[in-house]
Protein backbone atom coordinates (compact mmCIF):
# COMPACT_ATOMS: atom_id res chain seq x y z
CA UNK A 1 0.00 0.00 0.00
CA UNK A 2 2.98 2.27 0.97
CA UNK A 3 4.44 1.61 -2.42
CA UNK A 4 1.09 2.42 -4.25
CA UNK A 5 0.87 6.05 -2.28
CA UNK A 6 4.60 6.54 -3.57
CA UNK A 7 2.84 5.89 -7.19
CA UNK A 8 0.19 8.47 -7.00
CA UNK A 9 2.23 11.41 -6.09
CA UNK A 10 5.27 10.76 -8.13
CA UNK A 11 1.75 10.41 -11.14
CA UNK A 12 0.08 12.96 -9.73
CA UNK A 13 2.97 15.55 -9.89
CA UNK A 14 3.78 14.05 -13.56
CA UNK A 15 0.97 15.49 -14.64
CA UNK A 16 1.29 18.99 -12.73
CA UNK A 17 4.48 19.37 -14.79
CA UNK A 18 2.79 20.62 -17.29
CA UNK A 19 0.91 23.54 -16.22
CA UNK A 20 2.14 26.55 -15.78
CA UNK A 21 3.63 27.69 -12.58
CA UNK A 22 2.32 24.55 -10.62
CA UNK A 23 1.91 24.62 -7.24
CA UNK A 24 2.85 22.02 -4.36
CA UNK A 25 0.72 19.40 -5.01
CA UNK A 26 -2.08 18.99 -3.70
CA UNK A 27 -3.77 22.08 -3.09
CA UNK A 28 -7.49 21.54 -2.75
CA UNK A 29 -8.64 18.09 -2.44
CA UNK A 30 -8.79 14.88 -4.85
CA UNK A 31 -11.87 13.22 -6.21
CA UNK A 32 -11.89 9.60 -6.45
CA UNK A 33 -14.12 7.87 -8.90
CA UNK A 34 -15.70 4.40 -7.98
CA UNK A 35 -17.29 2.83 -11.07
CA UNK A 36 -19.67 0.96 -8.43
CA UNK A 37 -22.84 2.07 -5.75
CA UNK A 38 -22.11 2.43 -2.54
CA UNK A 39 -21.95 -0.55 -0.08
CA UNK A 40 -20.44 -3.25 -2.61
CA UNK A 41 -16.86 -4.41 -2.02
CA UNK A 42 -15.33 -2.47 -4.51
CA UNK A 43 -16.83 0.70 -2.82
CA UNK A 44 -15.61 -0.33 0.68
CA UNK A 45 -12.12 -0.53 -1.56
CA UNK A 46 -12.42 3.01 -2.33
CA UNK A 47 -13.09 4.16 1.07
CA UNK A 48 -10.48 2.61 2.49
CA UNK A 49 -7.98 3.63 -0.10
CA UNK A 50 -9.51 7.25 0.17
CA UNK A 51 -8.61 7.64 4.55
CA UNK A 52 -5.21 6.46 3.13
CA UNK A 53 -4.26 8.99 0.71
CA UNK A 54 -6.08 11.81 2.82
CA UNK A 55 -3.15 11.07 5.65
CA UNK A 56 -0.50 10.99 2.99
CA UNK A 57 -1.44 14.08 0.87
CA UNK A 58 -3.03 15.96 3.85
CA UNK A 59 -5.87 17.00 1.87
CA UNK A 60 -9.16 15.49 2.16
CA UNK A 61 -10.15 12.91 -0.76
CA UNK A 62 -13.96 12.64 -1.90
CA UNK A 63 -15.18 9.43 -3.13
CA UNK A 64 -17.70 9.51 -6.23
CA UNK A 65 -19.61 6.72 -6.88
CA UNK A 66 -20.47 6.79 -10.58
CA UNK A 67 -22.12 2.96 -11.05
CA UNK A 68 -23.71 1.73 -14.11
CA UNK A 69 -22.96 0.44 -17.99
CA UNK A 70 -20.07 -1.94 -16.24
CA UNK A 71 -18.17 0.49 -15.17
CA UNK A 72 -18.38 2.61 -18.58
CA UNK A 73 -20.08 5.53 -16.75
CA UNK A 74 -17.38 5.95 -14.31
CA UNK A 75 -14.82 5.68 -16.68
CA UNK A 76 -16.19 7.90 -18.90
CA UNK A 77 -16.40 10.55 -15.83
CA UNK A 78 -12.51 10.18 -15.31
CA UNK A 79 -11.22 9.93 -18.71
CA UNK A 80 -12.57 13.15 -19.39
CA UNK A 81 -11.79 15.13 -15.89
CA UNK A 82 -8.87 17.60 -16.16
CA UNK A 83 -5.35 15.63 -16.42
CA UNK A 84 -4.26 17.73 -13.47
CA UNK A 85 -4.15 14.98 -10.63
CA UNK A 86 -7.00 15.80 -9.12
CA UNK A 87 -8.83 13.14 -10.32
CA UNK A 88 -8.27 9.25 -9.73
CA UNK A 89 -10.16 6.01 -11.09
CA UNK A 90 -10.34 3.14 -9.11
CA UNK A 91 -10.47 0.65 -12.12
CA UNK A 92 -11.54 -3.00 -13.20
CA UNK A 93 -10.30 -5.90 -15.12
CA UNK A 94 -14.17 -4.90 -16.77
CA UNK A 95 -13.17 -1.58 -17.75
CA UNK A 96 -9.71 -2.37 -19.51
CA UNK A 97 -10.34 -5.60 -21.13
CA UNK A 98 -14.00 -6.84 -20.87
CA UNK A 99 -15.66 -3.48 -22.05
CA UNK A 100 -12.95 -3.53 -24.85
CA UNK A 101 -13.35 -7.09 -26.45
CA UNK A 102 -17.49 -6.93 -26.18
CA UNK A 103 -18.48 -2.75 -27.22
CA UNK A 104 -17.77 -1.78 -30.99
CA UNK A 105 -17.61 1.78 -29.09
CA UNK A 106 -16.30 3.52 -25.90
CA UNK A 107 -16.67 6.82 -24.56
CA UNK A 108 -13.35 6.80 -23.49
CA UNK A 109 -9.85 4.80 -25.14
CA UNK A 110 -8.64 2.57 -22.73
CA UNK A 111 -5.10 2.84 -24.29
CA UNK A 112 -4.71 6.68 -24.28
CA UNK A 113 -7.28 8.58 -22.07
CA UNK A 114 -5.39 7.14 -18.67
CA UNK A 115 -2.75 7.19 -16.96
CA UNK A 116 -1.81 3.81 -14.74
CA UNK A 117 -0.71 4.01 -11.07
CA UNK A 118 -0.75 0.82 -9.54
CA UNK A 119 -2.31 -2.37 -8.54
CA UNK A 120 -4.76 -1.72 -5.25
CA UNK A 121 -6.33 -5.00 -4.78
CA UNK A 122 -7.16 -8.52 -6.04
CA UNK A 123 -10.25 -9.43 -5.47
CA UNK A 124 -11.81 -13.42 -5.64
CA UNK A 125 -15.50 -14.21 -6.32
CA UNK A 126 -17.96 -16.21 -4.01
CA UNK A 127 -20.89 -17.13 -5.23
CA UNK A 128 -23.86 -16.42 -2.42
CA UNK A 129 -27.33 -17.98 -2.24
CA UNK A 130 -29.76 -17.64 0.19
CA UNK A 131 -29.54 -19.27 3.84
CA UNK A 132 -32.41 -21.71 3.13
CA UNK A 133 -31.23 -23.04 -0.04
CA UNK A 134 -30.61 -26.05 -0.83
CA UNK A 135 -27.42 -25.60 -2.38
CA UNK A 136 -24.83 -26.58 -0.17
CA UNK A 137 -22.01 -26.58 -2.40
CA UNK A 138 -20.49 -25.82 -6.17
CA UNK A 139 -21.25 -29.23 -6.89
CA UNK A 140 -25.02 -28.89 -5.60
CA UNK A 141 -25.27 -26.28 -7.98
CA UNK A 142 -23.86 -27.89 -10.67
CA UNK A 143 -26.35 -31.30 -10.44
CA UNK A 144 -29.45 -28.61 -9.87
CA UNK A 145 -28.39 -26.61 -12.93
CA UNK A 146 -28.42 -29.83 -15.16
CA UNK A 147 -31.27 -30.97 -14.15
CA UNK A 148 -33.66 -27.71 -14.43
CA UNK A 149 -31.71 -25.72 -16.52
CA UNK A 150 -34.19 -22.65 -16.66
CA UNK A 151 -34.76 -22.21 -13.23
CA UNK A 152 -31.19 -20.71 -11.79
CA UNK A 153 -30.49 -17.11 -11.85
CA UNK A 154 -27.03 -15.39 -11.21
CA UNK A 155 -26.41 -11.96 -10.74
CA UNK A 156 -23.30 -9.61 -10.96
CA UNK A 157 -22.57 -6.16 -11.37
CA UNK A 158 -23.66 -5.80 -15.04
CA UNK A 159 -23.17 -7.04 -18.33
CA UNK A 160 -20.06 -7.94 -19.87
CA UNK A 161 -18.19 -7.34 -16.30
CA UNK A 162 -15.47 -9.45 -15.00
CA UNK A 163 -17.94 -11.56 -12.51
CA UNK A 164 -20.05 -11.69 -15.52
CA UNK A 165 -17.38 -13.48 -17.01
CA UNK A 166 -16.50 -15.45 -14.65
CA UNK A 167 -19.82 -17.41 -14.57
CA UNK A 168 -19.99 -17.54 -17.97
CA UNK A 169 -16.96 -19.38 -18.20
CA UNK A 170 -18.55 -22.01 -14.78
CA UNK A 171 -21.32 -22.94 -17.04
CA UNK A 172 -18.95 -23.67 -20.10
CA UNK A 173 -17.05 -25.85 -17.73
CA UNK A 174 -19.55 -27.57 -15.98
CA UNK A 175 -21.74 -27.63 -19.18
CA UNK A 176 -24.67 -26.12 -17.34
CA UNK A 177 -27.62 -22.90 -17.97
CA UNK A 178 -28.42 -20.57 -15.69
CA UNK A 179 -29.97 -17.15 -16.59
CA UNK A 180 -27.61 -13.78 -15.96
CA UNK A 181 -29.32 -10.77 -14.37
CA UNK A 182 -27.20 -7.77 -14.47
CA UNK A 183 -27.71 -5.23 -11.36
CA UNK A 184 -25.37 -1.52 -11.31
CA UNK A 185 -23.61 -2.88 -8.44
CA UNK A 186 -22.95 -5.96 -6.49
CA UNK A 187 -24.42 -4.31 -3.41
CA UNK A 188 -28.48 -3.86 -4.79
CA UNK A 189 -27.77 -7.31 -6.17
CA UNK A 190 -27.45 -8.34 -2.42
CA UNK A 191 -30.00 -6.26 -1.03
CA UNK A 192 -32.55 -8.23 -3.55
CA UNK A 193 -30.60 -11.63 -1.89
CA UNK A 194 -30.94 -10.84 1.71
CA UNK A 195 -34.37 -9.68 0.84
CA UNK A 196 -35.60 -12.94 -0.47
CA UNK A 197 -35.13 -12.71 -4.20
CA UNK A 198 -34.25 -16.45 -5.84
CA UNK A 199 -30.95 -15.32 -7.40
CA UNK A 200 -27.89 -16.35 -6.78
CA UNK A 201 -25.09 -13.41 -6.36
CA UNK A 202 -21.63 -14.02 -7.97
CA UNK A 203 -19.82 -11.34 -5.94
CA UNK A 204 -16.31 -10.13 -5.78
CA UNK A 205 -14.78 -9.64 -2.03
CA UNK A 206 -11.12 -10.53 -0.22
CA UNK A 207 -10.36 -13.60 1.08
CA UNK A 208 -9.86 -12.53 4.67
CA UNK A 209 -13.23 -11.12 4.98
CA UNK A 210 -15.09 -14.42 3.04
CA UNK A 211 -13.13 -15.96 5.98
CA UNK A 212 -14.38 -14.03 8.54
CA UNK A 213 -17.80 -14.01 7.26
CA UNK A 214 -18.09 -17.93 7.51
CA UNK A 215 -16.72 -17.78 10.76
CA UNK A 216 -19.07 -15.38 12.23
CA UNK A 217 -21.72 -17.04 9.87
CA UNK A 218 -22.91 -13.82 9.11
CA UNK A 219 -24.82 -15.03 5.77
CA UNK A 220 -26.02 -18.00 7.98
CA UNK A 221 -28.57 -15.70 8.70
CA UNK A 222 -28.84 -13.56 5.19
CA UNK A 223 -27.17 -15.02 1.88
CA UNK A 224 -24.54 -17.69 2.84
CA UNK A 225 -21.57 -18.03 0.42
CA UNK A 226 -21.84 -21.84 -1.14
CA UNK A 227 -18.77 -23.68 0.31
CA UNK A 228 -18.11 -26.77 1.84
CA UNK A 229 -15.36 -26.16 4.45
CA UNK A 230 -12.81 -23.98 3.72
CA UNK A 231 -13.16 -21.01 0.74
CA UNK A 232 -9.69 -22.94 -0.44
CA UNK A 233 -11.51 -26.13 -0.80
CA UNK A 234 -14.58 -24.35 -2.39
CA UNK A 235 -13.04 -22.72 -5.32
CA UNK A 236 -10.13 -25.49 -6.18
CA UNK A 237 -11.59 -26.56 -9.17
CA UNK A 238 -12.68 -23.23 -10.62
CA UNK A 239 -10.98 -19.71 -9.67
CA UNK A 240 -10.93 -16.78 -11.14
CA UNK A 241 -10.50 -12.98 -9.90
CA UNK A 242 -11.01 -9.22 -10.57
CA UNK A 243 -7.73 -6.69 -10.34
CA UNK A 244 -8.39 -3.08 -8.62
CA UNK A 245 -6.42 -0.50 -10.27
CA UNK A 246 -5.87 3.12 -10.05
CA UNK A 247 -5.82 5.46 -12.80
CA UNK A 248 -5.69 9.01 -13.59
CA UNK A 249 -6.74 11.09 -16.71
CA UNK A 250 -4.44 11.32 -19.63
CA UNK A 251 -6.70 13.58 -21.52
CA UNK A 252 -5.58 17.18 -22.32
Amino acid sequence: MHRFLKAVLVAAGAALLALPAAAEYPERPVQLISPYPAGGAADVLARYLGKELEAQLGKSVIILNKPGAGTIIGAQAAATAPADGYTLFLSSNSTFSANPAVYAKLPYDPATDFEPIGMVATLSFVILTQANSPLQNLADLVTAAKADPKKYLFATFGNATAPHFAAEMLKEAAGIEMTHVPYRGSAPAMTDLIGGSNIMVLASHSMPLLREWCNRGIFMEQGRPVVDGSIEEAIAAYQTSSGARQMASRRR
